[in-house]
């Protein structure tokens, strides 16, 4: 059987490298570092990327919106969700975007609304400033056959910038797995993963807790004996803080849209 590649998850250092080596190679640093900030900070698919215009992302008054929603009539499985534009560093990489592409005006209108720009133009363009094209391709399933659309131009550009960086197993998808790992690790909530990747289903948990579990029993034990052969509570916090994230791993909890938002907004600075 062949063995299943997945994308590699970064590393803060990896990343930091990454996005170094990004803006100072190509024909276009700024659209490399806007990529990479935006699939590292959103966790967006690469082909819902190729389809977002610029009025999902700015206001008519030109300011970036905090809050992105992605129809269904782009996002994959058609299950419409929202992705969070707040972070420092992307919203930064955004704004020297914007800047070239009114420089080289690309997708100018000469408007006052949206900066100047065609609202319905896309938000990535490549280096000649033309839309990446979406391509139909089949696959087969357990279910049937499917026809879905990829933008393989973009992914593959996306994969150049982590092969340029010297990473392994780096692709677009690991603009995806990176936050969704830092999250986890941050709030030990599969939900809030679950609902800023957009997946149907908790099938990420159960591979997650395979070997969550054995560590987690590891983890009590070692929390135990770490506080009776010690006798200090403060020596404890880390291993304690550690032990609360592994047990709320295992026990979801339910929350609202509204309070994954707020916490993702809060997790952030820590997707750098």
């Amino acid at each position: 059987m062949t063995e299943i590649r997945r994308a590699t998850s970064l590393r803060p250092g990896q990343f930091k490298h990454l996005i170094r080596v990004a803006s100072v190679t190509g024909r276009n640093p700024e659209r490399d570092l806007m990529l990479l900030w935006v699939t590292h900070t959103t966790g967006i698919r690469v082909t819902e990327l190729a389809q977002v215009e610029i009025s999902d992302v700015l206001y008519p008054s030109g300011a970036v919106r905090p809050e992105v929603y992605l129809s269904s009539s782009i996002t994959k499985g058609c299950r419409a969700r929202n992705i969070y534009l707040t972070h420092p560093k992307c919203v930064e990489a955004l704004e020297r975007w914007f800047e070239v592409r009114m420089a080289r005006r690309w997708g100018y209108s000469g408007a006052d609304e949206y900066r100047g720009m065609r609202p319905g133009s896309k938000l990535v363009l490549s280096h000649k400033g033309q839309a990446f094209e979406l391509a139909f391709k089949h696959r087969e399933l357990e279910s049937g056959p499917e026809v879905y659309r990829a933008c393989d131009s973009l992914q593959q550009t996306i994969s150049r910038l982590y092969r340029q960086a010297g990473i392994k197993q780096g692709s677009s998808h690991s603009g995806r797995r990176s936050p969704a790992a830092k999250v986890l690790a941050a709030t030990g909530d599969v939900e809030t993963v679950q609902m800023i990747l957009g997946h149907s289903t908790l099938t990420i948990r159960s591979r997650t807790c395979q070997w969550i579990k054995p560590l987690y029993g590891a983890l009590l034990n070692w929390h135990c004996r770490y506080y009776v052969y010690t006798k200090r509570l403060r020596s404890t916090c880390l291993v304690s803080t550690l032990f609360i994230c592994f047990r709320r791993l295992l026990w979801k909890s339910k929350c609202s849209s509204g309070a994954i938002a707020r916490r993702f907004a809060c997790l952030q600075p820590c997707l750098s």
